[in-house]
């Protein structure tokens, strides 16, 4: 992965955590409910934030970067 697409992803991660914590806000409208019809049928999600963020996937990423 080039130093550029790293920047670009961990900026990209820190927005969004920062904007789910509260410390920046929203720059657009905040579509961050799910929908009435999925939760009806039973439908729930199957990660939170704090989840995607300790994943194997996200460590290993930054891990890669040496940050």
């Amino acid at each position: 992965m080039s130093t550029l697409l790293l920047q670009v992803f961990a900026a990209s991660f820190a927005d969004t955590i920062m904007s789910v914590d509260g410390t920046k806000e929203w720059e657009g409208p905040a579509v961050h409910t799910t929908s009435p019809l999925l939760t009806a049928l039973g439908w729930r999600p199957q990660y939170d934030l704090a989840t995607w963020a300790a994943s194997p996937h996200v460590i290993n990423t930054f891990r890669r970067s040496g940050k």
